[in-house]
């Protein structure tokens, strides 16, 4: 097998040069894990987590997926589970959190603390 090496593979801390893109409003721990796992790079999607005080950014089900904590609290414990089950140091993700300004006040409120 071919293994693709690049400079940004090096600086990322990944085998392969691939990002798994964010996918909101949809819960994507599992597949964070999955990615990083296998020695790419896991996101964790974050808008969806926003429901339980902005229902709009987020699908009909989201209030089952994430839960009623605040956002703050479901970001954390997303961050815990993904850490927890990747390789260690190893195992390197990210979090895809949108500035953009349609979401600006749900990335405020992973701002507050909890």
């Amino acid at each position: 097998m071919v293994r693709i090496h690049t400079e940004l593979s090096d600086i990322v801390g990944i085998e392969h040069p691939i990002f798994q893109g964010g996918m909101g409003p949809y819960k994507t721990e599992s597949l964070a894990i999955a990615v990083s796992n296998a020695g790419a790079l896991g996101v964790i999607s974050s808008i969806g987590m926003a429901a339980t005080l902005l229902p709009e950014a987020a699908p009909v089900d989201a209030l089952r997926l994430f839960g009623t904590d605040p956002p703050p609290v479901i970001l954390r414990k997303s961050i815990e589970a993904v850490a927890k089950n990747t390789k260690g140091s190893d195992g390197v993700f990210g979090v895809n959190i949108p500035v953009a300004s349609e979401f600006i006040l749900a990335s405020e409120m992973f701002s507050k603390k909890q």
